[in-house]
């Protein structure tokens, strides 16, 4: 059957200071400086909040959040299927799907149970999602997949770079350092098409304002900026979590 989502808007902003002897007083460019700081500061904030957002306020509903992840053990929307027989066994369609490694904290009890669910998280997402499936982790989270060995000491999971693109289990892999470490109950990586799972666009308001009154001896950079957030296609992704949850 089909469900509703709606979208959801989100705002980021900023209000730093320059003082008027840094601003007027050398022959550095302080104000071009400043503004690439913020450049990068609002992308850093934005990763945030695409990931983390706690849907209160003016903020996202996060692709990690528990708006959008619920692993409660036994109950959690994350557990259930996609489609179900009953609609009302199916899987809030404002809810991501879940794969467990089934250790809480690790990405296995041992190196084949860790080699089964890499196999069994490619083969769980749905085909038409697999040509442009990738997972992405941060930095720590592939060096524990690297370190994975057999019985002669030899790495299982060889890096490959192909076209200059890193492949794991031949599916590229995107670095994220702002995703979790593989921790008890920890949601570390992301496995699938992330562009048909979730969406992000710009609002209207993307204003900055340059402020030299309102502070005396100094000039505030009031920048604002609207996004808006929806989940699209909930299946199209697979949200790891290092958990015996089920």
């Amino acid at each position: 059957e089909y469900k509703e989502v709606v979208s959801k808007e989100f705002k980021i902003n900023a209000k730093p200071r320059i003082t008027d002897e840094a601003m007027y007083g050398t022959d550095r460019d302080i104000y071009g400086q400043l503004t690439r700081l913020l450049g990068r500061e609002f992308s850093i904030k934005l990763a945030a909040q695409v990931l983390y957002g706690n849907g209160t306020g003016k903020a996202a509903r996060g692709i990690l959040s528990s708006n959008r992840v619920d692993i409660t053990d036994l109950t959690g929307e994350s557990w259930k299927p996609t489609l179900a027989a009953d609609p009302a066994n199916a899987r809030d369609a404002d809810f991501f799907p879940v794969k467990a490694t089934g250790v809480s904290g690790a990405l296995g009890a041992d190196a084949e149970a860790t080699v089964d669910f890499v196999i069994d998280v490619a083969n769980e997402l749905p085909t038409e999602y697999l040509g442009r499936a990738k997972w992405y982790m941060n930095r720590k989270t592939k060096g524990l997949f690297e370190k994975v060995r057999n019985t002669d000491g030899d790495p299982i999971f060889r890096m490959n770079y192909r076209n200059g693109t890193l492949e794991l289990n031949g599916f590229p892999v995107v670095i994220d350092d702002t995703l979790p470490d593989v921790v008890a109950e920890s949601t570390f990586a992301i496995f699938g098409d992330l562009g048909s799972a979730f969406a992000i666009s710009k609002g209207d308001i993307d204003k900055m304002l340059i402020d030299p009154y309102t502070v005396d001896g100094c000039t505030v950079i009031k920048t604002d900026k609207e996004y808006f957030e929806i989940v699209q296609a909930s299946d199209a992704i697979l949200v790891l979590a290092a958990t015996a949850n089920a």
